[in-house]
C-alpha cells in the first residue's frame, strides 16, 4: 500500500514524505523513531502492553520538547495502573529458581508414562540435524511418544469421569513444565542436560496427546460491527505516578496445575491454523473468516442443509460449498484464498471449524 518494503518502513518514515504510522498491533513494541511526537490510541490498553505501546513517544530528538496522546479507549485510572509498577522503582518478589523446575519435573515422572531411557534415547535422535534424520529415526521418535501415548490413554481407573480428570491433570502440569522452562532458562544456567532432554520430550508428547472433545461454544453473533463514532471530549489532564505504592512484581516462581475453561476466541481459528500447518494468519485474515461465517449464516441455501442434517453430514456440504463462499470475497483476500485452497488438509480443517460455528449458530437461532 505504501509503494515500498515493509523492511524499509523505519528508513522512509525518518524522512518527510512520511508523516503518520497507522498501527494494529505489530509497531506497538519495538519500533524506535525518535521523532515520533503524537499518538491517537483507539483501542484498549493495560498492564505492560499499555507502558510499552504509550512509550514509542519517549525517545528523545532534537526540537521534541513535549508529547502528546489522545485517547478514545482507556481511562486516568487505566493508565496510572498500568505504569504504577514501573515508576521509580521496580521491586521483584520471589526469584524463580531451578528447584521449582526439578520439583515439577519429578511430578511429571511419577506418573511412569515415560522413564529415563525414553528421554535419553529421544535426545539423542533430536538433537542430531534434524533435516538430516532418516526415516527410521523418525519413527523412532514416534515410537518413543507413542508408548506414553498409549500410557495416558489407558489411565486406569473404574470412573470415566476420574479418568478424565486425570489425564486433564497431567497434561495440565506437563504445559506448566514447558512454560517454566521457558522462563527459568532464560535467567539461569542449568548444571546438566536433564532438563533440556525432558523439555524436548515433553514438548514432543503434547503435540500427540489426545486433544479434549468437549468445547464451549462462544456466540460470535454479538460482535458488534463499527459503523460511526461520536467524538465527545471527556477530559484533559497528567498522570501522576509519585502517589501511591507499587506492588512487587512477581515471576514465575510456582506454577498451578488447574487448566483455564476452553474458550472460542475470536482468533482460536487462525491460532490454530498457524500452529498445525505452520502459516501466517493474522488478525485482519480472521476477519475474513468471520464474513464467511456470516454470510454462510444468511445464506437460505445453507441454512436448510443445517436442518436437514447432523454436523458431520453438513461439515461435508460446506467443504464444497467453500469455494462459492471465498470467491465472493476474492478481492483483496486473494492470499488468504490460495493458502486456504491449495492445500486440502488445511481446507478441510477450516471448513469443519466454520461449519461448527455455523451449525451451532444456525441452531440456536432457530430454536428462539
Amino acid at each position: 500500500m505504501n509503494g515500498f518494503k515493509e523492511t524499509e518502513l523505519p528508513d522512509q518514515f525518518d524522512t518527510d514524505d512520511y508523516q503518520v504510522l497507522l498501527v494494529a498491533e505489530k509497531y506497538q513494541t519495538g519500533f524506535d523513531q525518535p521523532l515520533l511526537h503524537t499518538m491517537f490510541v483507539d483501542k484498549k490498553l493495560s498492564g505492560i502492553q499499555a507502558v510499552q505501546t504509550l512509550s514509542r513517544l519517549n525517545r528523545c530528538a532534537y526540537g521534541k520538547e513535549d508529547t502528546f496522546v489522545l485517547d478514545f479507549v482507556n481511562t486516568h485510572e487505566d493508565i496510572y495502573k498500568a505504569f504504577k509498577p514501573f515508576y521509580e522503582r521496580t521491586k521483584l518478589g520471589d526469584i524463580p529458581n531451578e528447584q521449582k523446575l526439578n520439583e515439577l519435573g519429578h511430578t511429571l515422572d511419577q506418573w511412569k508414562f515415560y522413564f529415563e531411557a525414553d528421554l535419553i534415547e529421544f535426545a539423542n535422535i533430536w538433537f542430531k540435524d534434524r533435516s538430516k534424520l532418516t526415516g527410521h529415526e523418525h519413527k523412532q521418535l514416534n515410537s518413543i511418544i507413542d508408548s506414553a501415548v498409549d500410557k495416558y490413554k489407558k489411565i486406569h481407573s473404574d470412573d470415566l469421569v476420574h479418568q478424565q480428570e486425570q489425564q486433564k491433570l497431567f497434561k495440565s502440569q506437563l504445559q506448566s513444565y514447558l512454560n517454566l522452562y521457558l522462563f527459568v532458562s532464560q535467567i539461569m544456567d542449568f548444571t546438566d542436560s536433564e532438563h533440556e532432554q525432558r523439555y524436548a520430550y515433553l514438548k514432543a508428547l503434547l503435540q500427540k496427546l489426545p486433544k479434549g472433545s468437549k468445547e464451549n461454544e462462544v456466540d460470535l453473533s454479538k460482535i458488534v460491527e463499527l459503523q460511526f463514532y461520536r467524538l465527545q471530549k471527556i477530559s484533559e489532564n497528567s498522570i501522576d505516578l509519585g502517589h501511591g505504592e507499587a506492588n512487587a512484581l512477581k515471576g514465575s516462581t510456582d506454577v498451578g496445575t488447574g487448566q483455564a475453561e476452553s474458550t472460542d476466541t475470536v482468533s482460536h481459528l487462525i491460532d490454530e491454523l498457524n500452529e498445525a500447518f505452520g502459516t501466517d494468519f493474522t488478525v485482519a485474515d480472521q476477519l475474513f473468516f468471520d464474513q464467511v461465517e456470516q454470510a454462510a449464516i444468511e445464506n437460505e441455501e445453507i441454512v436448510q442443509a443445517v436442518n436437514a442434517n447432523s454436523l458431520d453430514s453438513f461439515t461435508e456440504y460446506l467443504s464444497g460449498k467453500l469455494i462459492d463462499l471465498f470467491l465472493v470475497r476474492l478481492a483483496g483476500n486473494e492470499e488468504v484464498c490460495n493458502k486456504v485452497m491449495s492445500t486440502d488438509e488445511l481446507r478441510k480443517k477450516v471448513a469443519k471449524r466454520l461449519a461448527k460455528h455455523i451449525y451451532t449458530r444456525t441452531k440456536t437461532k432457530t430454536s428462539k
